[in-house]
């Protein structure tokens, strides 16, 4: 249960990326407000939280303990530059290339979370697939 409960989370935190990158470029290009953006990242920051507590309860491996805690820091970096680009174009620009990076975590995590999407046969949490014997 620990691990679908990992996987659902890693599932949500490269979802809630996706859509923030899509709204960002919408607000930037065109005509949205930010408003939807700012609440997902709380979401993704609420969802990297509990997948780490659920890394680190469940006792998972060291890879997936540490990419869950770094992806913790990094969205509270982001979350902190995305309410300081209301005042500097500094954060602002780095508040981009974070995104971006944050992204290339929450996939990376998904595909450590999940094996079975890169052809591996065990998941990280050493469990047997269900035709091995």
């Amino acid at each position: 249960m620990w691990i679908s409960l990992h996987r659902f989370g890693a599932v949500c935190l490269v979802i809630l990326v996706a859509a923030q990158a899509v709204i960002a470029g919408q607000h930037i290009f065109g005509d949205w407000g930010i408003g939807v953006h700012a609440a997902l990242g709380n979401a993704a920051f609420t969802v990297a939280v509990a997948v780490a507590v659920i890394a680190w309860v469940k006792h998972e491996s060291g890879p997936l303990r540490i990419v869950a805690i770094s992806i913790v820091i990094l969205v509270s970096a982001q979350i902190g530059l995305g309410y300081s680009t209301r005042d500097s174009q500094g954060a602002a620009a780095l508040h981009v290339p974070l995104g971006v990076a944050v992204f290339g975590a929450v996939v990376y995590q998904l595909l450590v979370a999940w094996p079975a999407l890169i052809g591996r046969g065990a998941t990280a949490a050493g469990e047997r697939p269900a035709d091995a014997s």
